[in-house]
């Protein structure tokens, strides 16, 4: 108000644009949405943890990956000493993450928390706040069926393998056209030629 003794002989009105101040402020919001939704909805496991192995934040899915209750009962537990099978794997990867800023496809044993084996490939970066304190910050993939039928593969290989080059019985392979590809040893002794020579 502007005053002329007791009289109030006008008002002086300052304003000021907020638009562009308001639009940033709301598209940043949704921008922060939408990170939160694809944070809690992906379907791999996401973490931030200190460097001296707290995690600070996690999603849902890293909670069932690792059979815990919730987010808090995860989020209070020990990274080294309760969530790796074998506790000096961590300091191995985290000295690899300190050299080189980043994991990528390393494999990882992890513990759940009733004590079954969880392999997980695990991608990871160091980053550092705008105030200067560093933090990892992952991604956790569980491939324990990958791992579990590449066994079931590998020894299925072997035993064929086996039944293959120790059977009496003369065993040949052939393509579509009946070309030879492979054979066994007997089926060289019943037709008396060398394997070099009957592929």
């Amino acid at each position: 108000y502007i005053r002329e003794g007791k009289l109030d002989i006008g008002i002086i009105l300052m304003i000021r644009d907020v638009t562009e101040r308001r639009l940033a402020e709301e598209e940043l919001s949704e921008s922060e949405a939408k990170f939160r939704w694809l944070f809690e909805n992906v379907p791999d496991g996401i973490y931030l943890s200190t460097r001296d192995g707290k995690l600070v934040d996690i999603n849902e899915t890293l909670v069932q990956m690792l059979g815990y209750n919730s987010k808090l009962e995860l989020l209070a537990a020990d990274i080294t000493n309760e969530l790796y099978m074998d506790s000096s794997e961590r300091t191995k990867w985290v000295g690899m993450l300190e050299t080189t800023g980043r994991l990528h496809n390393v494999e990882l044993d992890l513990k759940r928390k009733n004590g079954q084996s969880l392999v997980v490939r695990e991608n990871a970066q160091l980053l550092t706040d705008r105030h200067g304190k560093s933090y990892y910050e992952g991604t956790l993939t569980d491939i324990t069926e990958i791992k579990k039928a590449e066994r079931a593969l590998r020894s299925s290989e072997i035993r064929f393998r086996s039944v293959w080059e120790n059977s009496v019985e003369g065993m040949r392979l052939t393509d579509k056209d009946g070309i030879i590809i492979a054979a066994n040893r007997a089926f060289c002794n019943l037709v008396e030629m060398e394997i070099q020579n009957i592929i």
